[in-house]
C-alpha cells in the first residue's frame, strides 16, 4: 500500500440497495487506460437469495 493513493466511502440510506456489498472501483493506475471493478451483494428478492 502507498500513501499517495486517492479514495472515496459514501452510505446509502434507500431501502432498496442491499443491506450488506462491497465495491470496489480504482482507475488510478501508470495506464490511463487499465481499471478495476469489484462488487458483490447479497440481494434478498421474496424468498430468493441472490448473490451477485
Amino acid at each position: 500500500m502507498t500513501s499517495t493513493g486517492k479514495g472515496y466511502i459514501e452510505k446509502d440510506w434507500g431501502r432498496s440497495f442491499p443491506k450488506n456489498y462491497i465495491w470496489i472501483q480504482s482507475n488510478h493506475f501508470n495506464d490511463n487506460q487499465r481499471s478495476l471493478f469489484f462488487s458483490y451483494a447479497h440481494i434478498p428478492y421474496r424468498r430468493l437469495k441472490i448473490r451477485e
